[in-house]
């Protein structure tokens, strides 16, 4: 029964794959092939066999195509609420998640290729994550506002990952600190640009560089970052 079970399910996630870009436009597509790849990615864990898993890794990858293939327009669009950043905010959370999922399968059976899976999966999340969101900033937020805005929205990112890191106990997502590095390049050049660091909300900027660093850095306290679990 449970062969005939895990038989039915797979051709439901076959037929739901095809339908969607038939019913739905490819915009709207991406995101359930995303959310899709992430629940594929689980029910591998779950039942520990490998053709979810990597189909779910799949499905994320055509989610991706979906959304490039829509023309994704950022501009004349309500900031945030709109279908192009909340399209590539999921593929960023569902691939986040596959690779929360990896690394638990590679607590159950240790294996190189595995951790590679991971780690290429949060990378991925990773640039859909900031590309999107500095996209979302340079679109939305006046020319003058950006350049504070760009690095106060990686700071937070890497506060939001050691959140992550200590509330479920997986140590991946600490590697992202590394950003805060480039951030506060960033911030430093943007002074010398501009003059006046404080200027235009720059001083908010900087609260919340600083703040994201000493939270990265009381994350870390007692921990290493490492590349996996």
């Amino acid at each position: 029964m449970r062969v005939l079970g895990e038989a039915f399910a797979g051709l439901a996630v076959v037929f739901l794959t095809i339908t969607v870009p038939l019913s739905l436009d490819a915009e709207a597509t991406s995101l359930v092939w995303a959310v899709e790849g992430a629940a594929m990615c689980w029910l591998g864990w779950r039942q520990d066999r490998g053709w979810p898993l990597m189909s779910g890794v799949a499905l994320q990858g055509l989610a991706a195509a979906a959304w490039f293939a829509s023309n994704p327009d950022f501009s004349g669009l309500p900031a945030v609420f709109n279908g192009p950043y909340l399209g590539a905010v999921t593929i960023a959370i569902a691939a986040a998640v596959s690779s929360r999922i990896f690394d638990l399968l590679n607590e159950r059976r240790a294996m190189p290729f595995i951790r590679l899976v991971a780690g290429c999966l949060l990378l991925w999340s990773t640039l859909w994550w900031l590309g999107a969101g500095c996209i979302e900033i340079i679109m939305s937020v006046h020319w003058k506002y950006y350049i504070h805005a760009l690095p106060a929205f990686v700071a937070g990112s890497v506060a939001l990952a050691a959140a992550i890191t200590r509330v479920i106990s997986w140590s991946r997502p600490s590697i992202l600190g590394r950003l805060l590095i480039p951030t506060l390049a960033f911030g430093v050049a943007a002074v010398t640009v501009t003059g006046q660091p404080l200027d235009d909300y720059g001083w908010l900027a900087w609260i919340a560089i600083l703040a994201s660093h000493l939270f990265y850095l009381w994350n870390c306290e007692d921990k290493k970052p490492r590349l996996g679990r």
